[in-house]
């Protein structure tokens, strides 16, 4: 500044004021907004959303496989009677316990279950549990199916099963009974709970059961692995002649007159 107030010649404006003063820079975090913020903390919550949901999946699926492969020797033993030791049936019940308590939701391991202390009732090899302890552990499994899914047919049909082992009186079972017939009574591995029972207990059914019965019985004489089952329990409790009614054709119809004739007819001479 010159003595008259000019400016120097080399000074073109006066310094501004601020010109020295500090001032604080912002870095990325400070100048993040609060929807940014709100954003990012959103999608870690919907990645952790969708670990959970994989990890459920593999869960489910891995329970569905070992569930599976347990229900393809619980009823090769259930069905076709085949022995089986006390340890492996010790085996088969822990796996099925644990996937049970792992999927309480899930009906399939508590039907293995209940189809599993149904095999050790039958058996009599475990010296340290009696028979009714067994019938009523299948039985508790069979409630808490039938708990959450009341139409439930397999458990409808083994809980049929089961009354008729466990000795129960006719007029106690028929309840189950009429609505395994109205619910999956033509479901394969149902019928072969169903159908025993029929035919052991026919002469005392109400005319309503034995009709209702009709269409599965000819479906069991119609299908070749059903047919044996069918016609053992026949065989068994010795009634073929009832049965001709829903026979499915005239060569079933001849061999249930024929294994009568030969079974039933020289005993009643």
């Amino acid at each position: 500044m010159n003595d008259d107030g000019t400016c120097h010649p080399l000074i073109k404006s006066p310094m501004p004021q601020h010109a020295f003063q500090y001032q604080p820079t912002k870095d990325a975090d400070s100048r993040q907004s609060p929807v940014a913020g709100s954003f990012f903390h959103s999608r870690n919550l919907l990645c952790a959303l969708v670990l959970c949901v994989l990890g459920l999946t593999v869960l489910i699926g891995v329970a569905s496989f070992n569930t599976r492969a347990l229900q393809n020797e619980v009823d090769r033993i259930f069905f076709n009677r085949l022995p089986a030791s006390s340890q492996t049936l010790n085996t088969i019940q822990t796996r099925l316990e644990t996937l049970s308590s792992l999927l309480p939701d899930y009906a399939q391991p508590r039907l293995l279950l209940a189809k599993l202390y149904l095999i050790r009732a039958k058996a009599g090899i475990d010296a340290n549990s009696a028979r009714p302890d067994f019938l009523s552990a299948a039985r508790h499994q069979l409630e808490q199916v039938r708990m959450q899914q009341p139409t439930h047919y397999p458990a409808i049909g083994m809980t049929v099963w089961l009354e008729s082992q466990s000795g129960l009186p006719l007029e106690e079972r028929l309840p189950a009974l009429r609505l395994a017939l109205h619910n999956g009574a033509l479901e394969k591995t149902n019928q072969w709970l169903l159908g025993p029972v029929v035919v052991a207990d026919w002469h005392y059914l109400p005319d309503d059961l034995q009709a209702l019965s009709g269409p599965m019985i000819k479906s069991m004489l119609s299908e070749q692995e059903s047919r044996h089952r069918i016609l053992d329990a026949m065989y068994t409790h010795q009634r073929f002649l009832p049965f001709t009614q829903f026979s499915p054709n005239r060569d079933t119809s001849y061999l249930l007159r024929t294994l009568h004739a030969i079974y039933v007819s020289p005993k009643s001479r």
